[in-house]
Formats: structure tokens, sequence, C-alpha cells
């Protein structure tokens, strides 16, 4: 009974953080179109976050605002130019009315909030909440590069580069640049005394028993040569569960030195290092608002070319083979991840939360009709085709019809839901897996 009662727990307190992250992202998306529509003089009947069964709704002046059941979205109902859905007439406030660049202006209203919403959540993280102090690890170093000239080796965590003290990883590829051709002092970090793991103690109750977060623990597989730096509990218990125990071979060190070099980087700002992020001490860096929404801003710009690459190989990967990339998460994903975001405390939800965000707004541009995006185009295509009918065709009325646009528009929705569909299919599969 008791098992039953706490996985029922975990249940409802997934969908609850589901409904509080897709709602929220809901509401911006719309929140932008609503503004929109209303800067532009067109009437809002409606305004929904959720989908379904009204659960609450309220009649204030020209629009209703109403919560629905189901928590995955919402929409924003723009009034009509003939009154055929039983609303007054609209006229001249009507979508159909207003100029191709408002209707354009309107549409990419809605993902230009999600941009926004995902640069102030950023902005309450890096300059409110703040973030673990985060240096760099030498993960690799190149053959003939001033780093190995200098006696750096893979593992060695980066303390301080000259003057300046890292406590944020870009912090020190910054620092190091700045020596282009120049001499720089570095301090690194190096674990000394490693001690193998003894083969019958490779285990997850051993590491849960002894392992402490910040020593460096050097992993390879027996019959490959693949050896990484790893210094999270979590890191070294994912790797535990996906690998085969008895192919591991571990060694870690509970002690560690302070080491001085003086390194000279290329002229291009390089000391020839791959390098990955390291979790300091525990201590929180909490940035300077200027510089946190600096910071922001550049990571919703790196974000955004990420989840572009992304849904480009997507798209073609629909297109060649009708099914869902492995790495694509649908609804029942998203609620996994946020669930588990959430367990990892409200940094790591609020960072996966900016990243729903910016991946629903992005998601939105697709030429795909039915989305925004999509809505675009052919709305685009539908100005150039009346403009060539009207000029070059002399016709009078439209060559390009509403009920055309309609008609594709509905097919474009019709797509995004199979979609949705394949990708559920999927999420559900790897979990019965």
């Amino acid at each position: 009974m008791e098992h039953i009662l706490i996985s029922l727990y975990g249940v409802i307190k997934t969908i609850l953080l589901f409904s509080l992250v897709i709602g929220f992202v809901a509401f911006i998306h719309e929140l932008g179109h609503f503004l929109a529509a209303k800067l532009c003089d067109v009437r809002v009947d409606a305004f929904a976050i959720g989908m379904g069964k009204k659960l609450i709704a309220v009649q204030r002046g020209e629009t209703e605002y109403s919560l629905r059941l189901l928590p995955v979205g919402g929409y924003v109902l723009l009034a009509q130019e003939d009154g055929e859905d039983g609303s007054e007439d609209a006229g001249e406030r009507s979508f159909a009315k207003k100029s191709l660049m408002q209707k354009i202006f309107i549409l990419l209203a809605g993902p230009f909030m999600n941009v926004v919403g995902t640069v102030a959540i950023l902005l309450f993280v890096l300059g409110g909440l703040g973030q673990p102090a985060t240096t760099m690890q030498v993960s690799m170093v190149s053959e003939n590069s001033p780093a190995q000239a200098a006696g750096l080796l893979a593992g060695d965590v980066f303390l301080a580069v000259g003057e300046q003290e890292i406590r944020r990883f870009q912090d020190g590829r910054t620092a190091i640049a700045g020596y282009a051709n120049k001499e720089a002092d570095i301090k690194i970090r190096r674990g000394s005394s490693f001690e193998s793991v003894p083969q019958e103690n490779v285990s997850l109750i051993w590491f849960q028993e002894n392992f402490v977060d910040g020593h460096i623990l050097e992993v390879s597989l027996v019959d490959r040569e693949n050896r990484t730096y790893l210094d999270r509990k979590e890191q070294i218990l994912g790797l535990l569960k996906s690998e085969d125990l008895s192919r591991l071979r571990l060694r870690y060190s509970k002690t560690s030195e302070v080491i001085d070099f003086v390194v000279k980087p290329s002229a291009s700002g390089t000391i020839g290092i791959g390098i990955r992020p390291y979790l300091l001490d525990g201590s929180i860096v909490v940035l300077p608002l200027a510089l946190a929404f600096k910071e922001s801003l550049a990571t919703t710009w790196d974000m955004s070319i990420q989840l572009l690459e992304q849904l480009g190989s997507m798209i073609l990967n629909l297109i060649q083979k009708f099914q869902a990339p492995k790495d694509l998460g649908g609804p029942v994903a998203i609620a996994s991840a946020v669930s588990e975001y959430a367990e990892d405390g409200i940094r790591s939800f609020l960072m996966l939360a900016a990243q729903i965000c910016l991946c629903i707004g992005v998601f939105n541009l697709v030429p795909i009709p039915g989305l925004d995006g999509g809505r675009i185009l052919v709305l685009v295509i539908k100005d150039f085709v009346n403009g060539f009918g009207r000029i070059v065709l002399r016709r009078a009325g439209d060559t390009f019809h509403d009920a055309f646009e309609g008609w594709i528009n509905i097919f474009g929705v019709f797509c995004v839901f199979t979609l949705v569909i394949l990708v559920t299919i999927k999420d559900i599969g790897d979990l019965i897996r």
C-alpha cells in the first residue's frame, strides 16, 4: 500500500510540475499574440490556457479568459471578418482585414515572447539565485601544444589564470585568450595518490558509501581506450548503471595538490587543451544585473542556434524515415524530465523551463502550416498570388481564397498532431523498456 501511495504521489507531482511549466510557456506565448493583436486593433474573443473542457472562465470586456482541463498549450481566438462563428461581425477589427505586415507581427509576437520569457528566467537564475561555482577541467592535451610544454595533464582543474580566480567556466576561456602570445601564470589542482578500486567493489553500493563529490576519478573500459575524468556522484552512478561492471577499471583520489605553471597561449589565445565544466566547492556565483542580462542574451542565442540545428535534423529524419528521432521527446518525456530536474533543485528546474520555453518558440517558427511559421508562409504566398492575380491576370476577386488557406492550416495541424503522437508512442516505449 505504501509503495502504491509513493508511486501515486510521484505521478501527481510530475503532472503538477509539467502543468506548471507548460502552462507558463503557453501563457507567455499566447500573451505575445494577445498584446500584438491589441496593438493592431484586432478584437480578441478568447484567451485560453490549456485545451479541452473549461475549468474556469471569466468574461472581461470583449474577451473571455479561460483555464482548461488539458495542460498542453493554449490559444488566442481572433475575431473573424464575417462573424461565421456566431460572434458579432468584427468588420475592420477582424484579423483578415489587417495588412500583411500586421498579420506577420501578430504571429511573430508569440515566439518572440517565448524568447523574452527565456531571457527572463535565465536572468533570474544568473542574477538572482546564482549558479554553482564552475571552473575548467582538462579533458585532453594536444601533442606539441603550449599546454603539453607547460606540463598540464588531463584531469587538471583550473583555479586561477594570472590574477583572476576562475569561478565560472566561460571566465577561464576568456582569461586564457587574454594572454595571447604572452606568458600566463596559472594555478591548477591535480589529484594525487590515486588508488585503484578493487574489482569486487565496483558496484553502486560502494560508490554511494565511499565516493565524495570533488574527487577525481579515472574510468577506463577493459576492451577499449576510453578514459575520462568524472567529478560528481551522479556521473559515476549514471556510468555504472549503463555499463557492464566487469568491463570497468576505476581509480580514484582522496587527496589533491595545487600546482603553479607558466604557459604561453598561441596567437589565437589557445593552449591546446580540451575542457569541460567542473563544479568547485559548492559556493554560489551571483552575477551583477548587467552582466547577468548579457549572459542571458548570449545563452538564449546559443540555445536558439542549437535548437534550429536539431530541428533541421529532425525534419530531415521525419521526411526520410517517417519516424521520430531517438533524441526527440514529447509530452511524456518532457514531464519525466521536469520531474527529474525538480529533484535537483530550483536552479535545474528553472534552467529546464527556460529550455522548454525557447524550444516552443523556435518550434513554432518552423514553416509547417498550423504553426506560426507556417501560417506566415501561407499568408505571404497568399498575398503574392492574389497580387499577381489582380495585377497580371486582371482578376477582381482573390485567386487564393480564405477557405483554401483554412484547409492548408488544418492539414498542418494534422501533421503536427501526427508528430506528437509518434513522439508520445516512442516515449511510452522508452518508459516500458
